[in-house]
């Protein structure tokens, strides 16, 4: 028999994996930097790479380009780009998680 699980339940599974994926990504290493270059196809395409391999990646945006560019509007790029989920914001790095 197959239990349906109502909406509410399944908001709150998913609410508490996303605290749980949160804990995770406070307790990792940036992988990757994002430097003077910005936000590139290259940089995207790397980004993919490695959530495809680890699912949760810390990024670190150098100082340099923040006088450019906000870290928010990056992570919503990046974000959008990989078609991920933006897990957390801090300081000048962001975490983001794709579940394959």
């Amino acid at each position: 028999m197959d239990k349906k699980i109502s909406l509410n339940e399944r908001e709150k599974i998913k609410k508490n994996k996303m605290k749980k994926i949160l804990k995770k990504s406070t307790m990792i290493k940036p992988k990757i930097w994002i430097g003077k270059d910005g936000v590139t196809l290259k940089l995207v395409e790397q980004i993919s790479r490695r959530l495809k391999i680890d699912k949760l990646v810390k990024i670190k945006v150098q100082k340099a380009i923040i006088e450019h560019e906000k870290i928010e509007k990056m992570a919503k790029k990046v974000t959008k780009e990989t078609k991920s989920e933006l897990v957390d914001i801090r300081g000048r790095t962001f975490a983001l998680y794709k579940d394959n």
